[in-house]
């Protein structure tokens, strides 16, 4: 599919033209990069940044969870595959977190006293870890390929994923207290870290793989800033 097409049919949904339903067919033949083009295209118009947040419900209709195939693309030591790695990892706090949330839901204040949500700190340290290697070392380097936009609001999204994470760190000190805030802010969590790995596996991941040339050198920064390898997805 032209990116020109895909650039009109976005345009369309935007405009309340046509209706996602009614895009969804074009749409899911488009391949990430091709989406991503399509953006570019959108901003160079004078759309708003904003526009392209709306999008995000748009590509989980029509983009497939492609994870494990992209794993399968890469070697062990590539550093996509360290993020989608992680990603994983971040995926099983996620359900954790859920697990813990909905046991609060059901129990009574007397027992709600002695719940303790286990190493939530350790989880939240390892996640902004893993933000902080795209902000500085994937970033960049797509933003100079001319994909901001998007760039820009992964970028807002770690913001609040991290200002919600540590309202949850406070939220979990008094969970008698806070029960009810706590179940809202991890609903609001979840989702957003679920959601945000979504994309970055499935459209980001693809597109820096399509876009990039210097993964020894990025390699190497990830080796210098330390961060721990994953050696295999789930055992």
């Amino acid at each position: 599919m032209e990116v020109e097409d895909i650039t009109d049919v976005l345009r369309d949904i935007y405009e309340e033209k046509i209706s996602v339903e009614e895009a969804k067919e074009d749409l899911s033949m488009a391949s990430p990069l091709e989406l991503a083009l399509a953006e570019v295209e959108l901003l160079d118009e004078d759309l708003d940044e904003s526009v392209l947040k709306e999008f995000r419900n748009i590509y989980a209709e029509i983009i497939d969870d492609k994870t494990e195939e992209t794993l399968e693309k890469v070697d062990m030591d590539h550093p996509i595959h360290h993020l989608v790695s992680e990603h994983i990892e971040i995926k099983r706090f996620v359900e954790e977190l859920s697990r813990f949330s909905e046991k609060i839901q059901r129990e009574k204040t007397r027992i709600i006293r002695k719940q303790k949500l286990e190493n939530i700190e350790d989880n939240v340290k390892e996640i902004k870890k893993h933000e902080k290697s795209e902000e500085e070392i994937l970033f960049p380097r797509l933003e100079e390929e001319g994909f901001f936009g998007r760039i820009h609001i992964l970028e807002n999204e770690h913001e609040e994923i991290n200002e919600s994470m540590d309202e949850l760190i406070s939220l979990s000190e008094d969970l008698v207290k806070n029960k009810d805030d706590f179940i809202k802010k991890t609903e609001i969590l979840t989702y957003t870290l679920d959601f945000h790995s979504f994309m970055e596996n499935n459209f980001l991941y693809l597109v820096a793989l399509k876009e990039l040339e210097d993964w020894d050198d990025i390699r190497e920064e990830f080796e210098d800033r330390d961060f721990a390898k994953i050696d295999s997805i789930v055992q």
